[in-house]
């Protein structure tokens, strides 16, 4: 039994190292047009809802305030004019973060980058990112939120490096 008992331990570590680097933490998509049950709960426009997405490899040494930026930008998200809604995305092991906001129009989208939470947020946590890729493109109200998989496809595939908006 001893012997057992001996190998557990060992067990863990060989379960934790198997463990896929692309593990994951999720927030749910929420936000003031959106309900988890009820969907996209505002007006689309003809062409669709603007979906923007980023993802951001960080240097793990500096993530600090980054960390602390990003916790700012989601408590004052909510209050964002042409929000739909919002969901954020770290790796549990690995230094990527990823975030997706839908809004109702263009002109939305580029006031809330250009607005003193996020340019705030960009200089506090600015220091911390090594590489950064973002993508946005219109979608209907039935497919939002988009699902995770799909949003780190699209930002592989046709992602760019910067910010954009």
């Amino acid at each position: 039994m001893s012997k057992l008992l001996a190998l557990v331990p060992a067990l863990g570590l060989a379960a934790f190292a198997l463990l896929p680097s692309g593990c994951a933490l999720s927030r749910p998509f929420r936000g003031p047009g959106y309900s988890s049950r009820d969907g996209v709960t505002v007006e689309s426009p003809p062409g669709g809802l603007v979906v923007a997405l980023t993802e951001g490899v960080l240097d793990r040494s500096r993530r600090g305030p980054f960390d602390r930026a990003i916790r700012d930008v989601d408590r004052g998200m909510a209050s964002q004019p042409g929000l739909v809604g919002y969901a954020l995305r770290k790796e549990l092991f690995g230094s990527r973060v990823w975030t997706m906001s839908v809004w109702e129009s263009e002109e939305a989208l580029r006031r809330f980058v250009r607005s003193g939470l996020h340019r705030d947020a960009m200089r506090r946590g600015g220091e911390a990112t090594v590489e950064f890729r973002y993508h946005s493109f219109r979608a209907q109200p039935d497919e939002i939120p988009v699902r995770w998989e799909r949003a780190i496809e699209l930002l592989e595939a046709e992602g760019r490096p910067g910010y954009g908006g």
